[in-house]
């Protein structure tokens, strides 16, 4: 019952950049989600698993799970599958040096990767042929909003 009501009157969503260019793409860490802004409406939403923020250690490659917040842009983007020191990835488009988003096997409702924002396989073709390079990405951690609160 509780999926049907949520079918019938799905969530408005809310730009994390009021204001923002038209088209965008805005990642909220908080509530594990990413929003493709088109002409000004959201286009695409998915959950996602962000960085762990904590430290690993991998085949000798150590470092701190961390998604960064701030503004970047769309850069260099490889079709299909991507392996790296890290793990695999599906057509990751990266926006801040090593961080992407890429499709996972594996993509929890909560922080789980490395840095990168991993996204359903499903929906990994959709966003490569959407984002394209110089497009805005603005990463976010908002305070998540009490529930009964505007």
């Amino acid at each position: 019952a509780a999926t049907w009501r949520a079918m019938a009157g799905p969530a408005r969503v809310r730009p994390l950049v009021p204001g923002g260019s038209p088209s965008r793409v805005e990642i909220d860490l908080s509530r594990q989600l990413l929003t493709v802004w088109r002409d000004g409406r959201a286009v695409l939403v998915s959950h996602v698993s962000t960085g762990a923020r904590k430290s690993y250690c991998v085949r000798g490659h150590c470092g701190f799970a961390d998604t960064p917040p701030g503004d970047f842009r769309v850069g260099r983007r490889v079709r299909g599958w991507s392996v790296g020191p890290l793990g695999a990835m599906y057509h990751p488009v990266y926006f801040n040096g090593g961080i992407a988003v890429h499709g996972s096997t594996l993509v929890p409702r909560r922080p789980a990767s490395h840095g990168c924002v991993r996204v359903p396989l499903h929906n990994a073709v959709p966003l490569f042929r959407m984002l394209r390079p110089g497009e805005p990405v603005h990463v976010r951690r908002p305070a998540l909003r009490r529930a009964g609160r505007a």
